[in-house]
């Protein structure tokens, strides 16, 4: 919620830098009221006490002066000197330095009430943009899942591992690997499972999914915080009282929208109040909510729950993984059948196979990959049938690979999706 709050002050800078928001008052009154003679009489009164006879002549304030004294905001003194007549002048150059901004200011009040004073555009639609509403997020959410696909994505897996991801993104690598696996392979799979992998056939489709899903997460995640609705349901509520009130502003013809007229004043002050409201909802929400959403988290929930039902598809395609212990233990055998047997060409065969097999030992594996330790391992258990070995000892030898983890649940922790005071 940083980016609300500089949202806010943002707003709220450009709104009381076009209006001051402050509220009119009809005829002018408070330091408007000020005249200058009042200022002469008193300096008069201070010439006679003092015995000094000079001529005053009226300055015009410039810079910092100028505009204190335009808006009624007398300066603090200046610091007196006890030498040089210019400082002994300054109490009086003040005066005279107020006044004369008074009178500016005077005349500019007067002024405005026949001039139309232009109404505020409204603030509501972007302070609601602001806040954690779901619909906001369409695009970044777009954004982000290309961004996530299109960059090097893991290759290898621990597929031997009951949790064969250990990060969100070997998450997002392997779903986009094992869809591309299925995608050739859709005459073999049953209609329901066809059906599914069909839907995730493209990118367009896969982002569209990924969205749709991390969308539903978001949504979830914000229902359970009864702070963002609040929030949500006030700025709401706040923004179509100043639409209303906006509307019936600009009803009043344009002419009409001066400070002589008591009705627009009392309308255009309601209205300023109004977006006050507006934005200091904004900023409790911002400094007092503080949520924040972690894309990131959020993603990899969506890819993980995406690759979840992909994941049982792959799992009953034909996919093995080498155990490496078990078939240095069969190598060993294997060597010294052959040896004692050396006519036996199947034996020989099964040697070989087994020792491809052991080349995907001890690494990560890509699905590709172990779609082919699978095809090894069948013909490697063929050539065992086909030397004369008993059942007990070709159950003994083929007990080399094992089926790829079951992807009971993540190997790592997403992390909240909200973060902040619930």
């Amino acid at each position: 919620m940083r980016g609300l709050q500089r949202v806010v002050c943002i707003v709220g800078a450009s709104l009381v830098a076009a209006h001051a928001q402050q509220p009119l008052q009809a005829g002018g009154s408070g330091y408007f009221g000020i005249g200058v003679n009042w200022v002469m009489a008193q300096e008069r009164r201070n010439l006679q006490r003092s015995g000094a006879s000079r001529v005053v002549q009226q300055q015009q304030p410039t810079g910092a002066e100028a505009s204190a004294a335009s808006t009624g905001t007398v300066p603090a003194p200046a610091a007196q000197g006890t030498t040089g007549a210019g400082k002994q002048q300054t109490p009086l150059r003040q005066q005279l330095q107020v006044a004369s901004g008074a009178l500016h200011a005077q005349q500019l009040a007067i002024e405005s009430t026949t001039k139309p004073v232009p109404v505020p555009e409204p603030v509501g639609a972007q302070i609601e943009s602001s806040l954690p509403q779901v619909p906001n997020y369409a695009e970044t959410l777009r954004n982000l899942i290309k961004q996530r696909l299109s960059m090097p994505l893991p290759q290898h897996f621990s597929l031997w591992a009951s949790v064969p991801t250990t990060s969100g993104l070997e998450a997002w690598g392997l779903l986009r690997q094992a869809l591309q696996f299925l995608k050739d392979r859709l005459p073999q799979l049953s209609q329901q499972d066809a059906q599914l992998v069909s839907a995730l056939s493209n990118d367009e489709s896969l982002e569209s999914a990924l969205w749709q899903e991390a969308r539903r997460l978001l949504e979830e995640e914000l229902v359970l915080s009864p702070v963002a609705g609040y929030y949500l349901k006030l700025v709401e509520t706040l923004k179509k009282q100043e639409e209303k009130l906006r509307k019936e502003l600009l009803q009043i013809p344009e002419d009409q929208r001066v400070m002589a007229n008591q009705r627009f004043v009392d309308l255009y002050n309601r209205y300023l109040q109004l977006q006050s409201n507006i934005m200091n909802v904004g900023a409790l929400a911002a400094a007092d909510y503080g949520l924040r959403i972690n894309w990131q988290n959020l993603l990899d929930r969506a890819a993980a729950n995406l690759l979840q039902p992909v994941w049982n598809i792959l799992q009953r395609q034909e996919l093995a993984v080498p155990m490496e212990q078990a078939i240095d233990v069969a190598l060993r055998q294997l060597w010294g059948m052959a040896k004692k047997n050396p006519d036996n060409p199947n034996l020989q065969k099964a040697l070989q196979l087994l020792g491809q097999i052991h080349g995907y030992g001890g690494r990560e594996l890509t699905v590709l990959e172990s779609a082919q330790v699978a095809q090894l391992h069948r013909a490697y258990v063929t050539a065992l049938q086909q030397a004369g070995l008993e059942p007990e000892t070709v159950y003994s030898l083929a007990s080399v690979v094992t089926k790829p983890g079951t992807l009971p649940g993540l190997g790592w922790s997403s992390g909240p999706i909200i973060e902040g005071p619930r």
